[in-house]
């Protein structure tokens, strides 16, 4: 059982500031009254005290206060305690015209100790490739700046800051000196955060987060991924992902590539100097336009992965769907890593930005999905982003890419813009179908741990590698450190999801109840829709076609209730759910076929284009197969 609440209600009058976007530093919507805080969560990563602290004194927070949802950390640094000279205040705060004194550097350390401990790393078993090499785990660091430039830590007097330039960084890499490190993740648990929003507002448990036409949930964050003059985003591993309780996006692979170099004078297209490597096998299965892949390497991915699991079906029970949504850079989507009829470096490639729907990933290429209407690219991005047109190509580049995930009922709106250092500004945008349509407790970023699948069973190899921390060799290439930068999570509404219990559909006479998953079995009829679903998140619909009583015949009370259900011309004629279980051709509308359908069409059993209907009569059982 679901019960939701928006972040803010119809008759709270906020006060939201809004503050421009910046190269770096935390976006941040103000608003002083808890019951009416748009932003559920930020983390800046400049100085770790939740995302809001006190700053009487800047106009460019009217409220005064920011609530903060929750205490600061305990060895937090006391924001009324720091110097003002080194500004750690949010965007568009300009320093008092004096000199600034940055030299004493004591505060920093407890802050990225505070981001360390908050982001909890992944214990999976680091992986040991193929040939026998064991990757040691990869960390999270908080990085200032860009090496020794002052002016990267402390902004003169008189300037504009956009928050001191402090950033996470995934410090993971493969063959650099000799170090071999794994892929971690990291998670942020947000328990906490919505607890503390929903007793601001007396709801009582939540547990989740989610998004909704109403009220869509959005996430921000910037993703840097090498400079614009030496880019190395198409071989990297790092994405953000909001799911819910130990969920995460599939990562399982199968290896590809034989280690084992052939004979002199013959070929073998599977031969990696530097691999094998490990591929993803819960991905699209199509064929992209790139030059170096061909028809060849989809074939092997579907000879070599299980087949794609479809999305979870409560008709049939298989499928399965992720309590996950991810964005971000994924090259082990490569099906082709060795590159054998390919000049570029023996590595796994990925030019293209990734997205998971909850059950598979996806490349984003143009035309491939809805795109976003005209306007979207206007500050506040997430205020004009609504679905409209065709995606455009979102091609990795070097610099930073600021990214907004707008979270609605059914779709994820994406926008990116990538600043490349060079003034050119690249922007991309997409509407994604959502699969998980559920709330979110968890926010991630690096990359799940996986494990090596049996192409035959679709389940983790036996004898094979089990759940891991992925990673791949390069001699020249290979993936390098992502850094991470001011991340924040705003609007959208507090729900409790339903751990235990879901929806039971009474496929007798369509009727649905909440109940666990035993009871529901037990039941005659019982069609259990799984853990935390709502009644009327799917169609609950009788067995029998056309018998909405449950009585086992199909008779004139059936007729009056689908005569309430025919429509006009192109249209819905009733909001009636159970109307949707007579439209056998999904058109959405209950018309003349549908009535065919039911009635029949008239003609002699005889007639080879006789349609019998399923129109019994009162006390006569109806035909099973007639539908």
């Amino acid at each position: 059982m679901k019960r939701t609440f928006a972040m803010c209600t119809v008759a709270c009058l906020c006060t939201i500031g809004i503050i421009g976007p910046a190269a770096h530093g935390a976006v941040v919507r103000p608003g002083g009254d808890p019951a009416c805080e748009r932003i559920l969560w930020a983390d800046p990563f400049d100085f770790y005290t939740q995302w809001a602290f006190d700053n009487k004194d800047n106009p460019a927070y009217p409220n005064g206060t920011l609530w903060q949802g929750g205490p600061i950390p305990a060895g937090a640094v006391d924001p009324d305690d720091t110097p003002d000279q080194c500004n750690r205040l949010w965007p568009q705060v300009v320093i008092p015209p004096v000199a600034p004194n940055c030299d004493d550097t004591s505060w920093q350390a407890p802050n990225s100790d505070l981001a360390r401990a908050n982001w909890v790393s992944n214990d999976c078993p680091v992986i040991t490739s193929p040939r026998g090499i064991e990757a040691e785990p990869g960390r999270l660091d908080i990085i200032y700046g860009g090496g020794s430039a002052r002016d990267d830590k402390c902004y003169g007097a008189g300037q504009i800051s956009e928050t001191l330039f402090m950033s996470a960084q995934a410090n993971y890499t493969w063959g650099t000196g000799g170090s071999y490190h794994s892929m971690p993740q990291f998670t942020y648990d947000l328990t906490d955060r919505i607890n503390a929003m929903a007793e601001a507002r007396g709801l009582g448990v939540r547990n989740a987060v989610n998004g909704t036409d109403e009220n869509p949930l959005t996430l921000i964050f910037y993703l840097r991924s090498g400079t614009w003059d030496n880019p190395h985003a198409p071989y990297n591993n790092s994405y953000v992902e909001l799911s819910f309780n130990d969920d995460t996006a599939p990562t399982d692979y199968v290896w590809r590539g034989n280690p084992v170099a052939p004979p002199k004078g013959q070929v073998d297209p599977e031969y990696c100097p530097q691999g094998p490597y490990p591929v993803i096998c819960q991905q699209a299965r199509v064929l992209n336009d790139d030059a170096c892949v061909d028809g060849q390497d989809l074939a092997w991915l579907n000879n070599n992965c299980p087949a794609l699991i479809p999305p979870y079906n409560p008709e049939t029970g298989t499928g399965k769907t992720w309590a996950s949504i991810a964005f971000g850079l994924l090259a082990i989507m490569d099906t082709d890593p060795c590159k054998y009829n390919c000049a570029t470096a023996h590595v796994p490639t990925n030019n293209h930005f990734a997205v998971f729907d909850g059950n598979k990933w996806q490349q984003l290429r143009a035309g491939r999905f809805t795109g976003l209407a005209d306007g979207y690219n206007q500050w506040p991005p997430e205020e004009h982003m609504q679905p409209g047109g065709t995606s455009n190509d979102f091609v990795t580049h070097g610099g930073d890419t600021m990214v907004y995930l707008k979270i609605t009922t059914n779709n994820i709106l994406i926008y990116a813009r990538n600043f490349d250092g060079q003034g050119v500004s690249k922007q991309w945008h997409a509407t994604v179908p959502r699969v998980y349509k559920g709330g979110f407790n968890k926010i991630r970023w690096g990359v799940g741990p996986g494990c090596e699948l049996d192409k035959d069973t679709g389940e983790c190899k036996v004898g094979g590698t089990p759940k891991q921390c992925l990673t791949y060799s390069s001699a020249t290439e290979g993936y390098r450190r992502t850094i991470m930068d001011s991340m924040s999570l705003l609007d959208g509404v507090l729900e409790y999801i339903d751990t235990v219990n879901g929806a039971c559909c009474n496929r007798k006479d369509g009727t649905c109840t909440i109940t666990d998953q035993a009871t529901c079995l037990a039941t005659p009829d019982g069609r259990w829709d799984g853990v935390g679903t709502t009644c009327g998140q799917f169609q609950c619909c009788p067995k029998q076609y056309g018998d909405t009583d449950g009585d086992g015949d199909v008779d004139m009370t059936d007729f009056a209730y689908f005569q309430r259900c025919l429509s006009q011309p192109g249209q819905h004629n009733s909001d009636d759910p159970l109307c949707e279980c007579f439209d056998v051709n999904g058109d959405g509308m209950i018309d003349m076929i549908d009535l065919t359908a039911f009635t029949g069409n008239g003609l002699e059993p005889s007639d080879p284009n006789y349609v019998p209907g399923c129109a019994s009569g009162a006390g006569v059982p109806a035909d099973p197969n007639c539908h």
